[in-house]
Parts: C-alpha cells; structure tokens; sequence
C-alpha cells in the first residue's frame, strides 16, 4: 500500500515488472532443489549440517547462473520488448539477490520438512517487518523510488535468511557427489515448478509488452488483493509439508487430500468476503487512481481459488507423480495462458489479463487433480464435504481460548 500510493499506477507498475522477473528468476533457481531435498531428507541417512552444506553449493550454482541469464536477457531484449522502461538498475538490485532467495528457500525448507515451521515464521516475520519500518521510513523522507523500493527486499531477506540459518546449525561439507545428485534431482524437477510460477506472472510480463506501466500497476493491485485468498491456504500447505514428505507414502497421500480438501473449502468461503470488501478497500487504501483494479478482480478471484487448489496438489503430485507427466501439466496450462492472454489482452486490457488466468489455473488445477488421484483415491476424496466444514467450524471455536493464551 504504501509503495502503490508513493510510486503512483506508473512506478508501482515498473516495481511490479521488477519484482516479477526478480522472482521469476528465484524460483526457477530453486524450486525443484528444494522438492529433491525434501526427499533426500524423507529418505533419511543425510544429517540437517550436510544438506544445509549442499544447498549453499546449489544456491551459488543455480541461484548464480539464474542472476547472470536474467541481466543478460534483460539488456539483450528490453529495448524491443519493454523499450523505454529503464529499469537496468532495478534489475540489477533483482538479479544480485537471487542466490540469496534461492538459498534462503532452501533452508526454509530443511527447518520446515524437520517439523520447525514455528520458527521459521518467526524469522519470515521479522525480516518482513523489518522491511516494512524501512519503507515507511522513506515513505515519510519522500525518498521512496522504485529502485528504492526494491533494495529494500534485502532487508527482509537477508535478516530472514540470517535466523534461518541460525536455527538450521552450523554447515558441514556433503559427501562426494551428493550436490551433483542434488542438482540432477532437481532439474528434472525444476521445469514444473517454474511453468507453474510462470503462469502466475505472465499475465504481469505481457501486460507490460502489450500495454502501459499505468495498466501494470492498477492490474498489480488487483492482483495483491486476490492472492490475499492464499494466505490462509498456503498456510495450511505450508503446515502439512512435513508429513507429505515423510517415510510414510500412506500418510504422505491422506495429508495432501486432507490439505487440497481444507484449501479449497477456506478459499471458496473467502471468495465472496474479498469480492464484496474489493471495491471499497481498494478505493480507501490504493487511492483513486486504482479504482479501476476491480474490472480485473473479479476474474482474478475465482482464479485464485483455483490456484490455490492446485498448489495443495502440488507436493504429494511431485512426490508421487512422473516427472515428465507432471511438468507436461504445468506446460499445458502456461501455453494455454499465454495463447489466452495474447488473444484477450488487446481486447480487454487488465480484464482480459485475468480472464486468461482464471482460464489456465482451472486447467492447471483439473489436470493436477486428476493425476494426482490416479490408481490412489477417488477425486471425490480431493473436493471438501460436510466433515471438513464441521473440522473447519470446531477449529474456528478453539481461536478465542487461543487468543487469550497469546495474550497471556
């Protein structure tokens, strides 16, 4: 919010596209590393020190490798694609932090997969709260640029990375040969991952192409409003990692069931909260001139309920199903957003944008499903019931002896 109303719809749209490609970038370099770590650590016989040793090593190859490629390509096309942008010292701040994300990923990772979720909260927390007091700060100086406002994500990463790795211990060298395993591992597994990312940023990336950074900076609100429905979902994801990374495959598949089920009961019970508070909060909080975000929201909110059903799919999808099968999924529903997007975006602008993901994250998501449930439960076992609502209701009446703990 306060970079929306600092930078105006035209710098807060530059912020976006930086930001976009700068985690674009990120999770291509790590995603995949971190899913073939969870199975080294759920097939025992590694030690927490090893694997946090190894993933500085993957963290410094793919992280390096992902910073370079994306100042290579940013200098190479952005005075065709996204000519008169100027964003080279954004992308710069961007693409140096890279292998810090990557890294800091990777241990959240172990720390989660090793039952410390708590603590890794914690550490998110601070880092974000710490970046937080940085931006108000130059909010008030009137000192907050969009390069700014982008070196800023240092702080929020490294003091995050700093009490992960802290709680992770003291690094030790992995055996011969365990990285490049690591680093095998994890490109067979990279590509699902990152066209599942992609998918959620593409919208952004030609948007920029085919229209203005005023319309990427009123759609980039639009979207910060619908993915408010995942914070609660990828909490409950988040919460079930360790036991769909467990020794137990039985185990592994009734979590992921249980979490795809509860996702998508909580993010259809959000759907008409946010749809009605849209159009009043983001007039109060963005300002007028993002009123118009609210003619790409309500698109982006059923897609966002989708989504957020496929992403409780996708650690007992990558644990159980075939790599090429499962990166075959995530590549349909990116052709399918990008053909989509180009069809709907000169049309429609921002409107078009998100009718495009609703029409891709529902494929995604359907695709998913089905595989996943393939030859191990029913579908029926992946769509919530009158049980995960009375689990949700009795859950909802623990909260206030909860709060008065916390207050405590």
């Amino acid at each position: 919010m306060l970079i929306a109303r600092a930078l105006g719809p035209a710098g807060n749209g530059l912020y976006a596209l930086a930001m976009t490609i700068g985690t674009m970038a990120a999770l291509v370099a790590g995603v995949g590393f971190e899913q073939a770590q969870a199975k080294a650590w759920s097939a025992g016989g590694r030690s927490r020190a090893e694997l946090v040793g190894a993933a500085l090593r993957v963290a410094a190859t793919t992280g390096g490798s992902c910073a370079l490629l994306v100042v290579a390509l940013w200098i190479a096309g952005s005075a065709d694609v996204f000519d008169g942008l100027g964003l080279l010292t954004a992308i710069l701040i961007v693409a140096a932090l890279v292998p810090v994300r990557v890294l800091l990923a990777l241990v959240r990772g172990l720390l989660i997969v090793g039952g410390r979720l708590e603590r890794s909260n914690v550490a998110l927390a601070a880092g974000d709260l710490a970046r937080t007091l940085v931006i108000a700060a130059l909010a008030l100086a009137g000192a907050l640029s969009v390069e700014a406002a982008i070196a800023t994500f240092w702080v929020a990463t490294l003091v995050a990375l700093g009490l992960h790795a802290r709680a992770a211990g003291r690094p030790r060298r992995p055996p011969p040969g365990f990285v490049r395993g690591q680093l095998r591992a994890g490109a067979l597994l990279s590509p699902y991952f990152a066209f599942v990312f992609l998918n959620l940023r593409l919208d952004v990336l030609l948007l920029a192409a085919l229209s203005t950074p005023r319309a990427v900076g009123i759609y980039a609100v639009a979207v910060i409003f619908a993915e408010l429905v995942w914070l609660v979902t990828d909490a409950i994801s988040t919460g079930a990692r360790e036991r769909q990374w467990g020794t137990s495959d039985g185990d592994a598949i009734a979590m992921t069931a249980a979490s795809a089920r509860m996702s998508l009961l909580v993010a259809l019970l959000a759907l008409p909260v946010l749809a009605v508070a849209a159009p009043l909060t983001i007039h109060l909080v963005f300002g007028a001139a993002f009123a118009g975000a609210t003619d790409a929201l309500w698109a982006l909110l059923p897609a966002a309920v989708a989504m957020a059903w496929w992403r409780a799919l996708s650690a007992g999808l990558v644990r159980f199903g075939r790599p090429r099968e499962v990166n075959a999924i995530a590549l349909g529903a990116l052709g399918a957003n990008l053909v989509l997007n180009l069809c709907l975006i000169p049309p429609l602008g921002i409107a078009g944008a998100a009718l495009a993901s609703l029409g891709s994250y529902l494929l995604g998501a359907a695709l998913a499903a089905g595989v996943f449930a393939r030859g191990r439960l029913s579908p029926r076992d992946l769509l919530p019931g009158a049980g995960d609502l009375r689990r949700l209701v009795a859950f909802a009446r623990l909260l206030p002896a909860a709060a008065v703990r916390v207050r405590r």
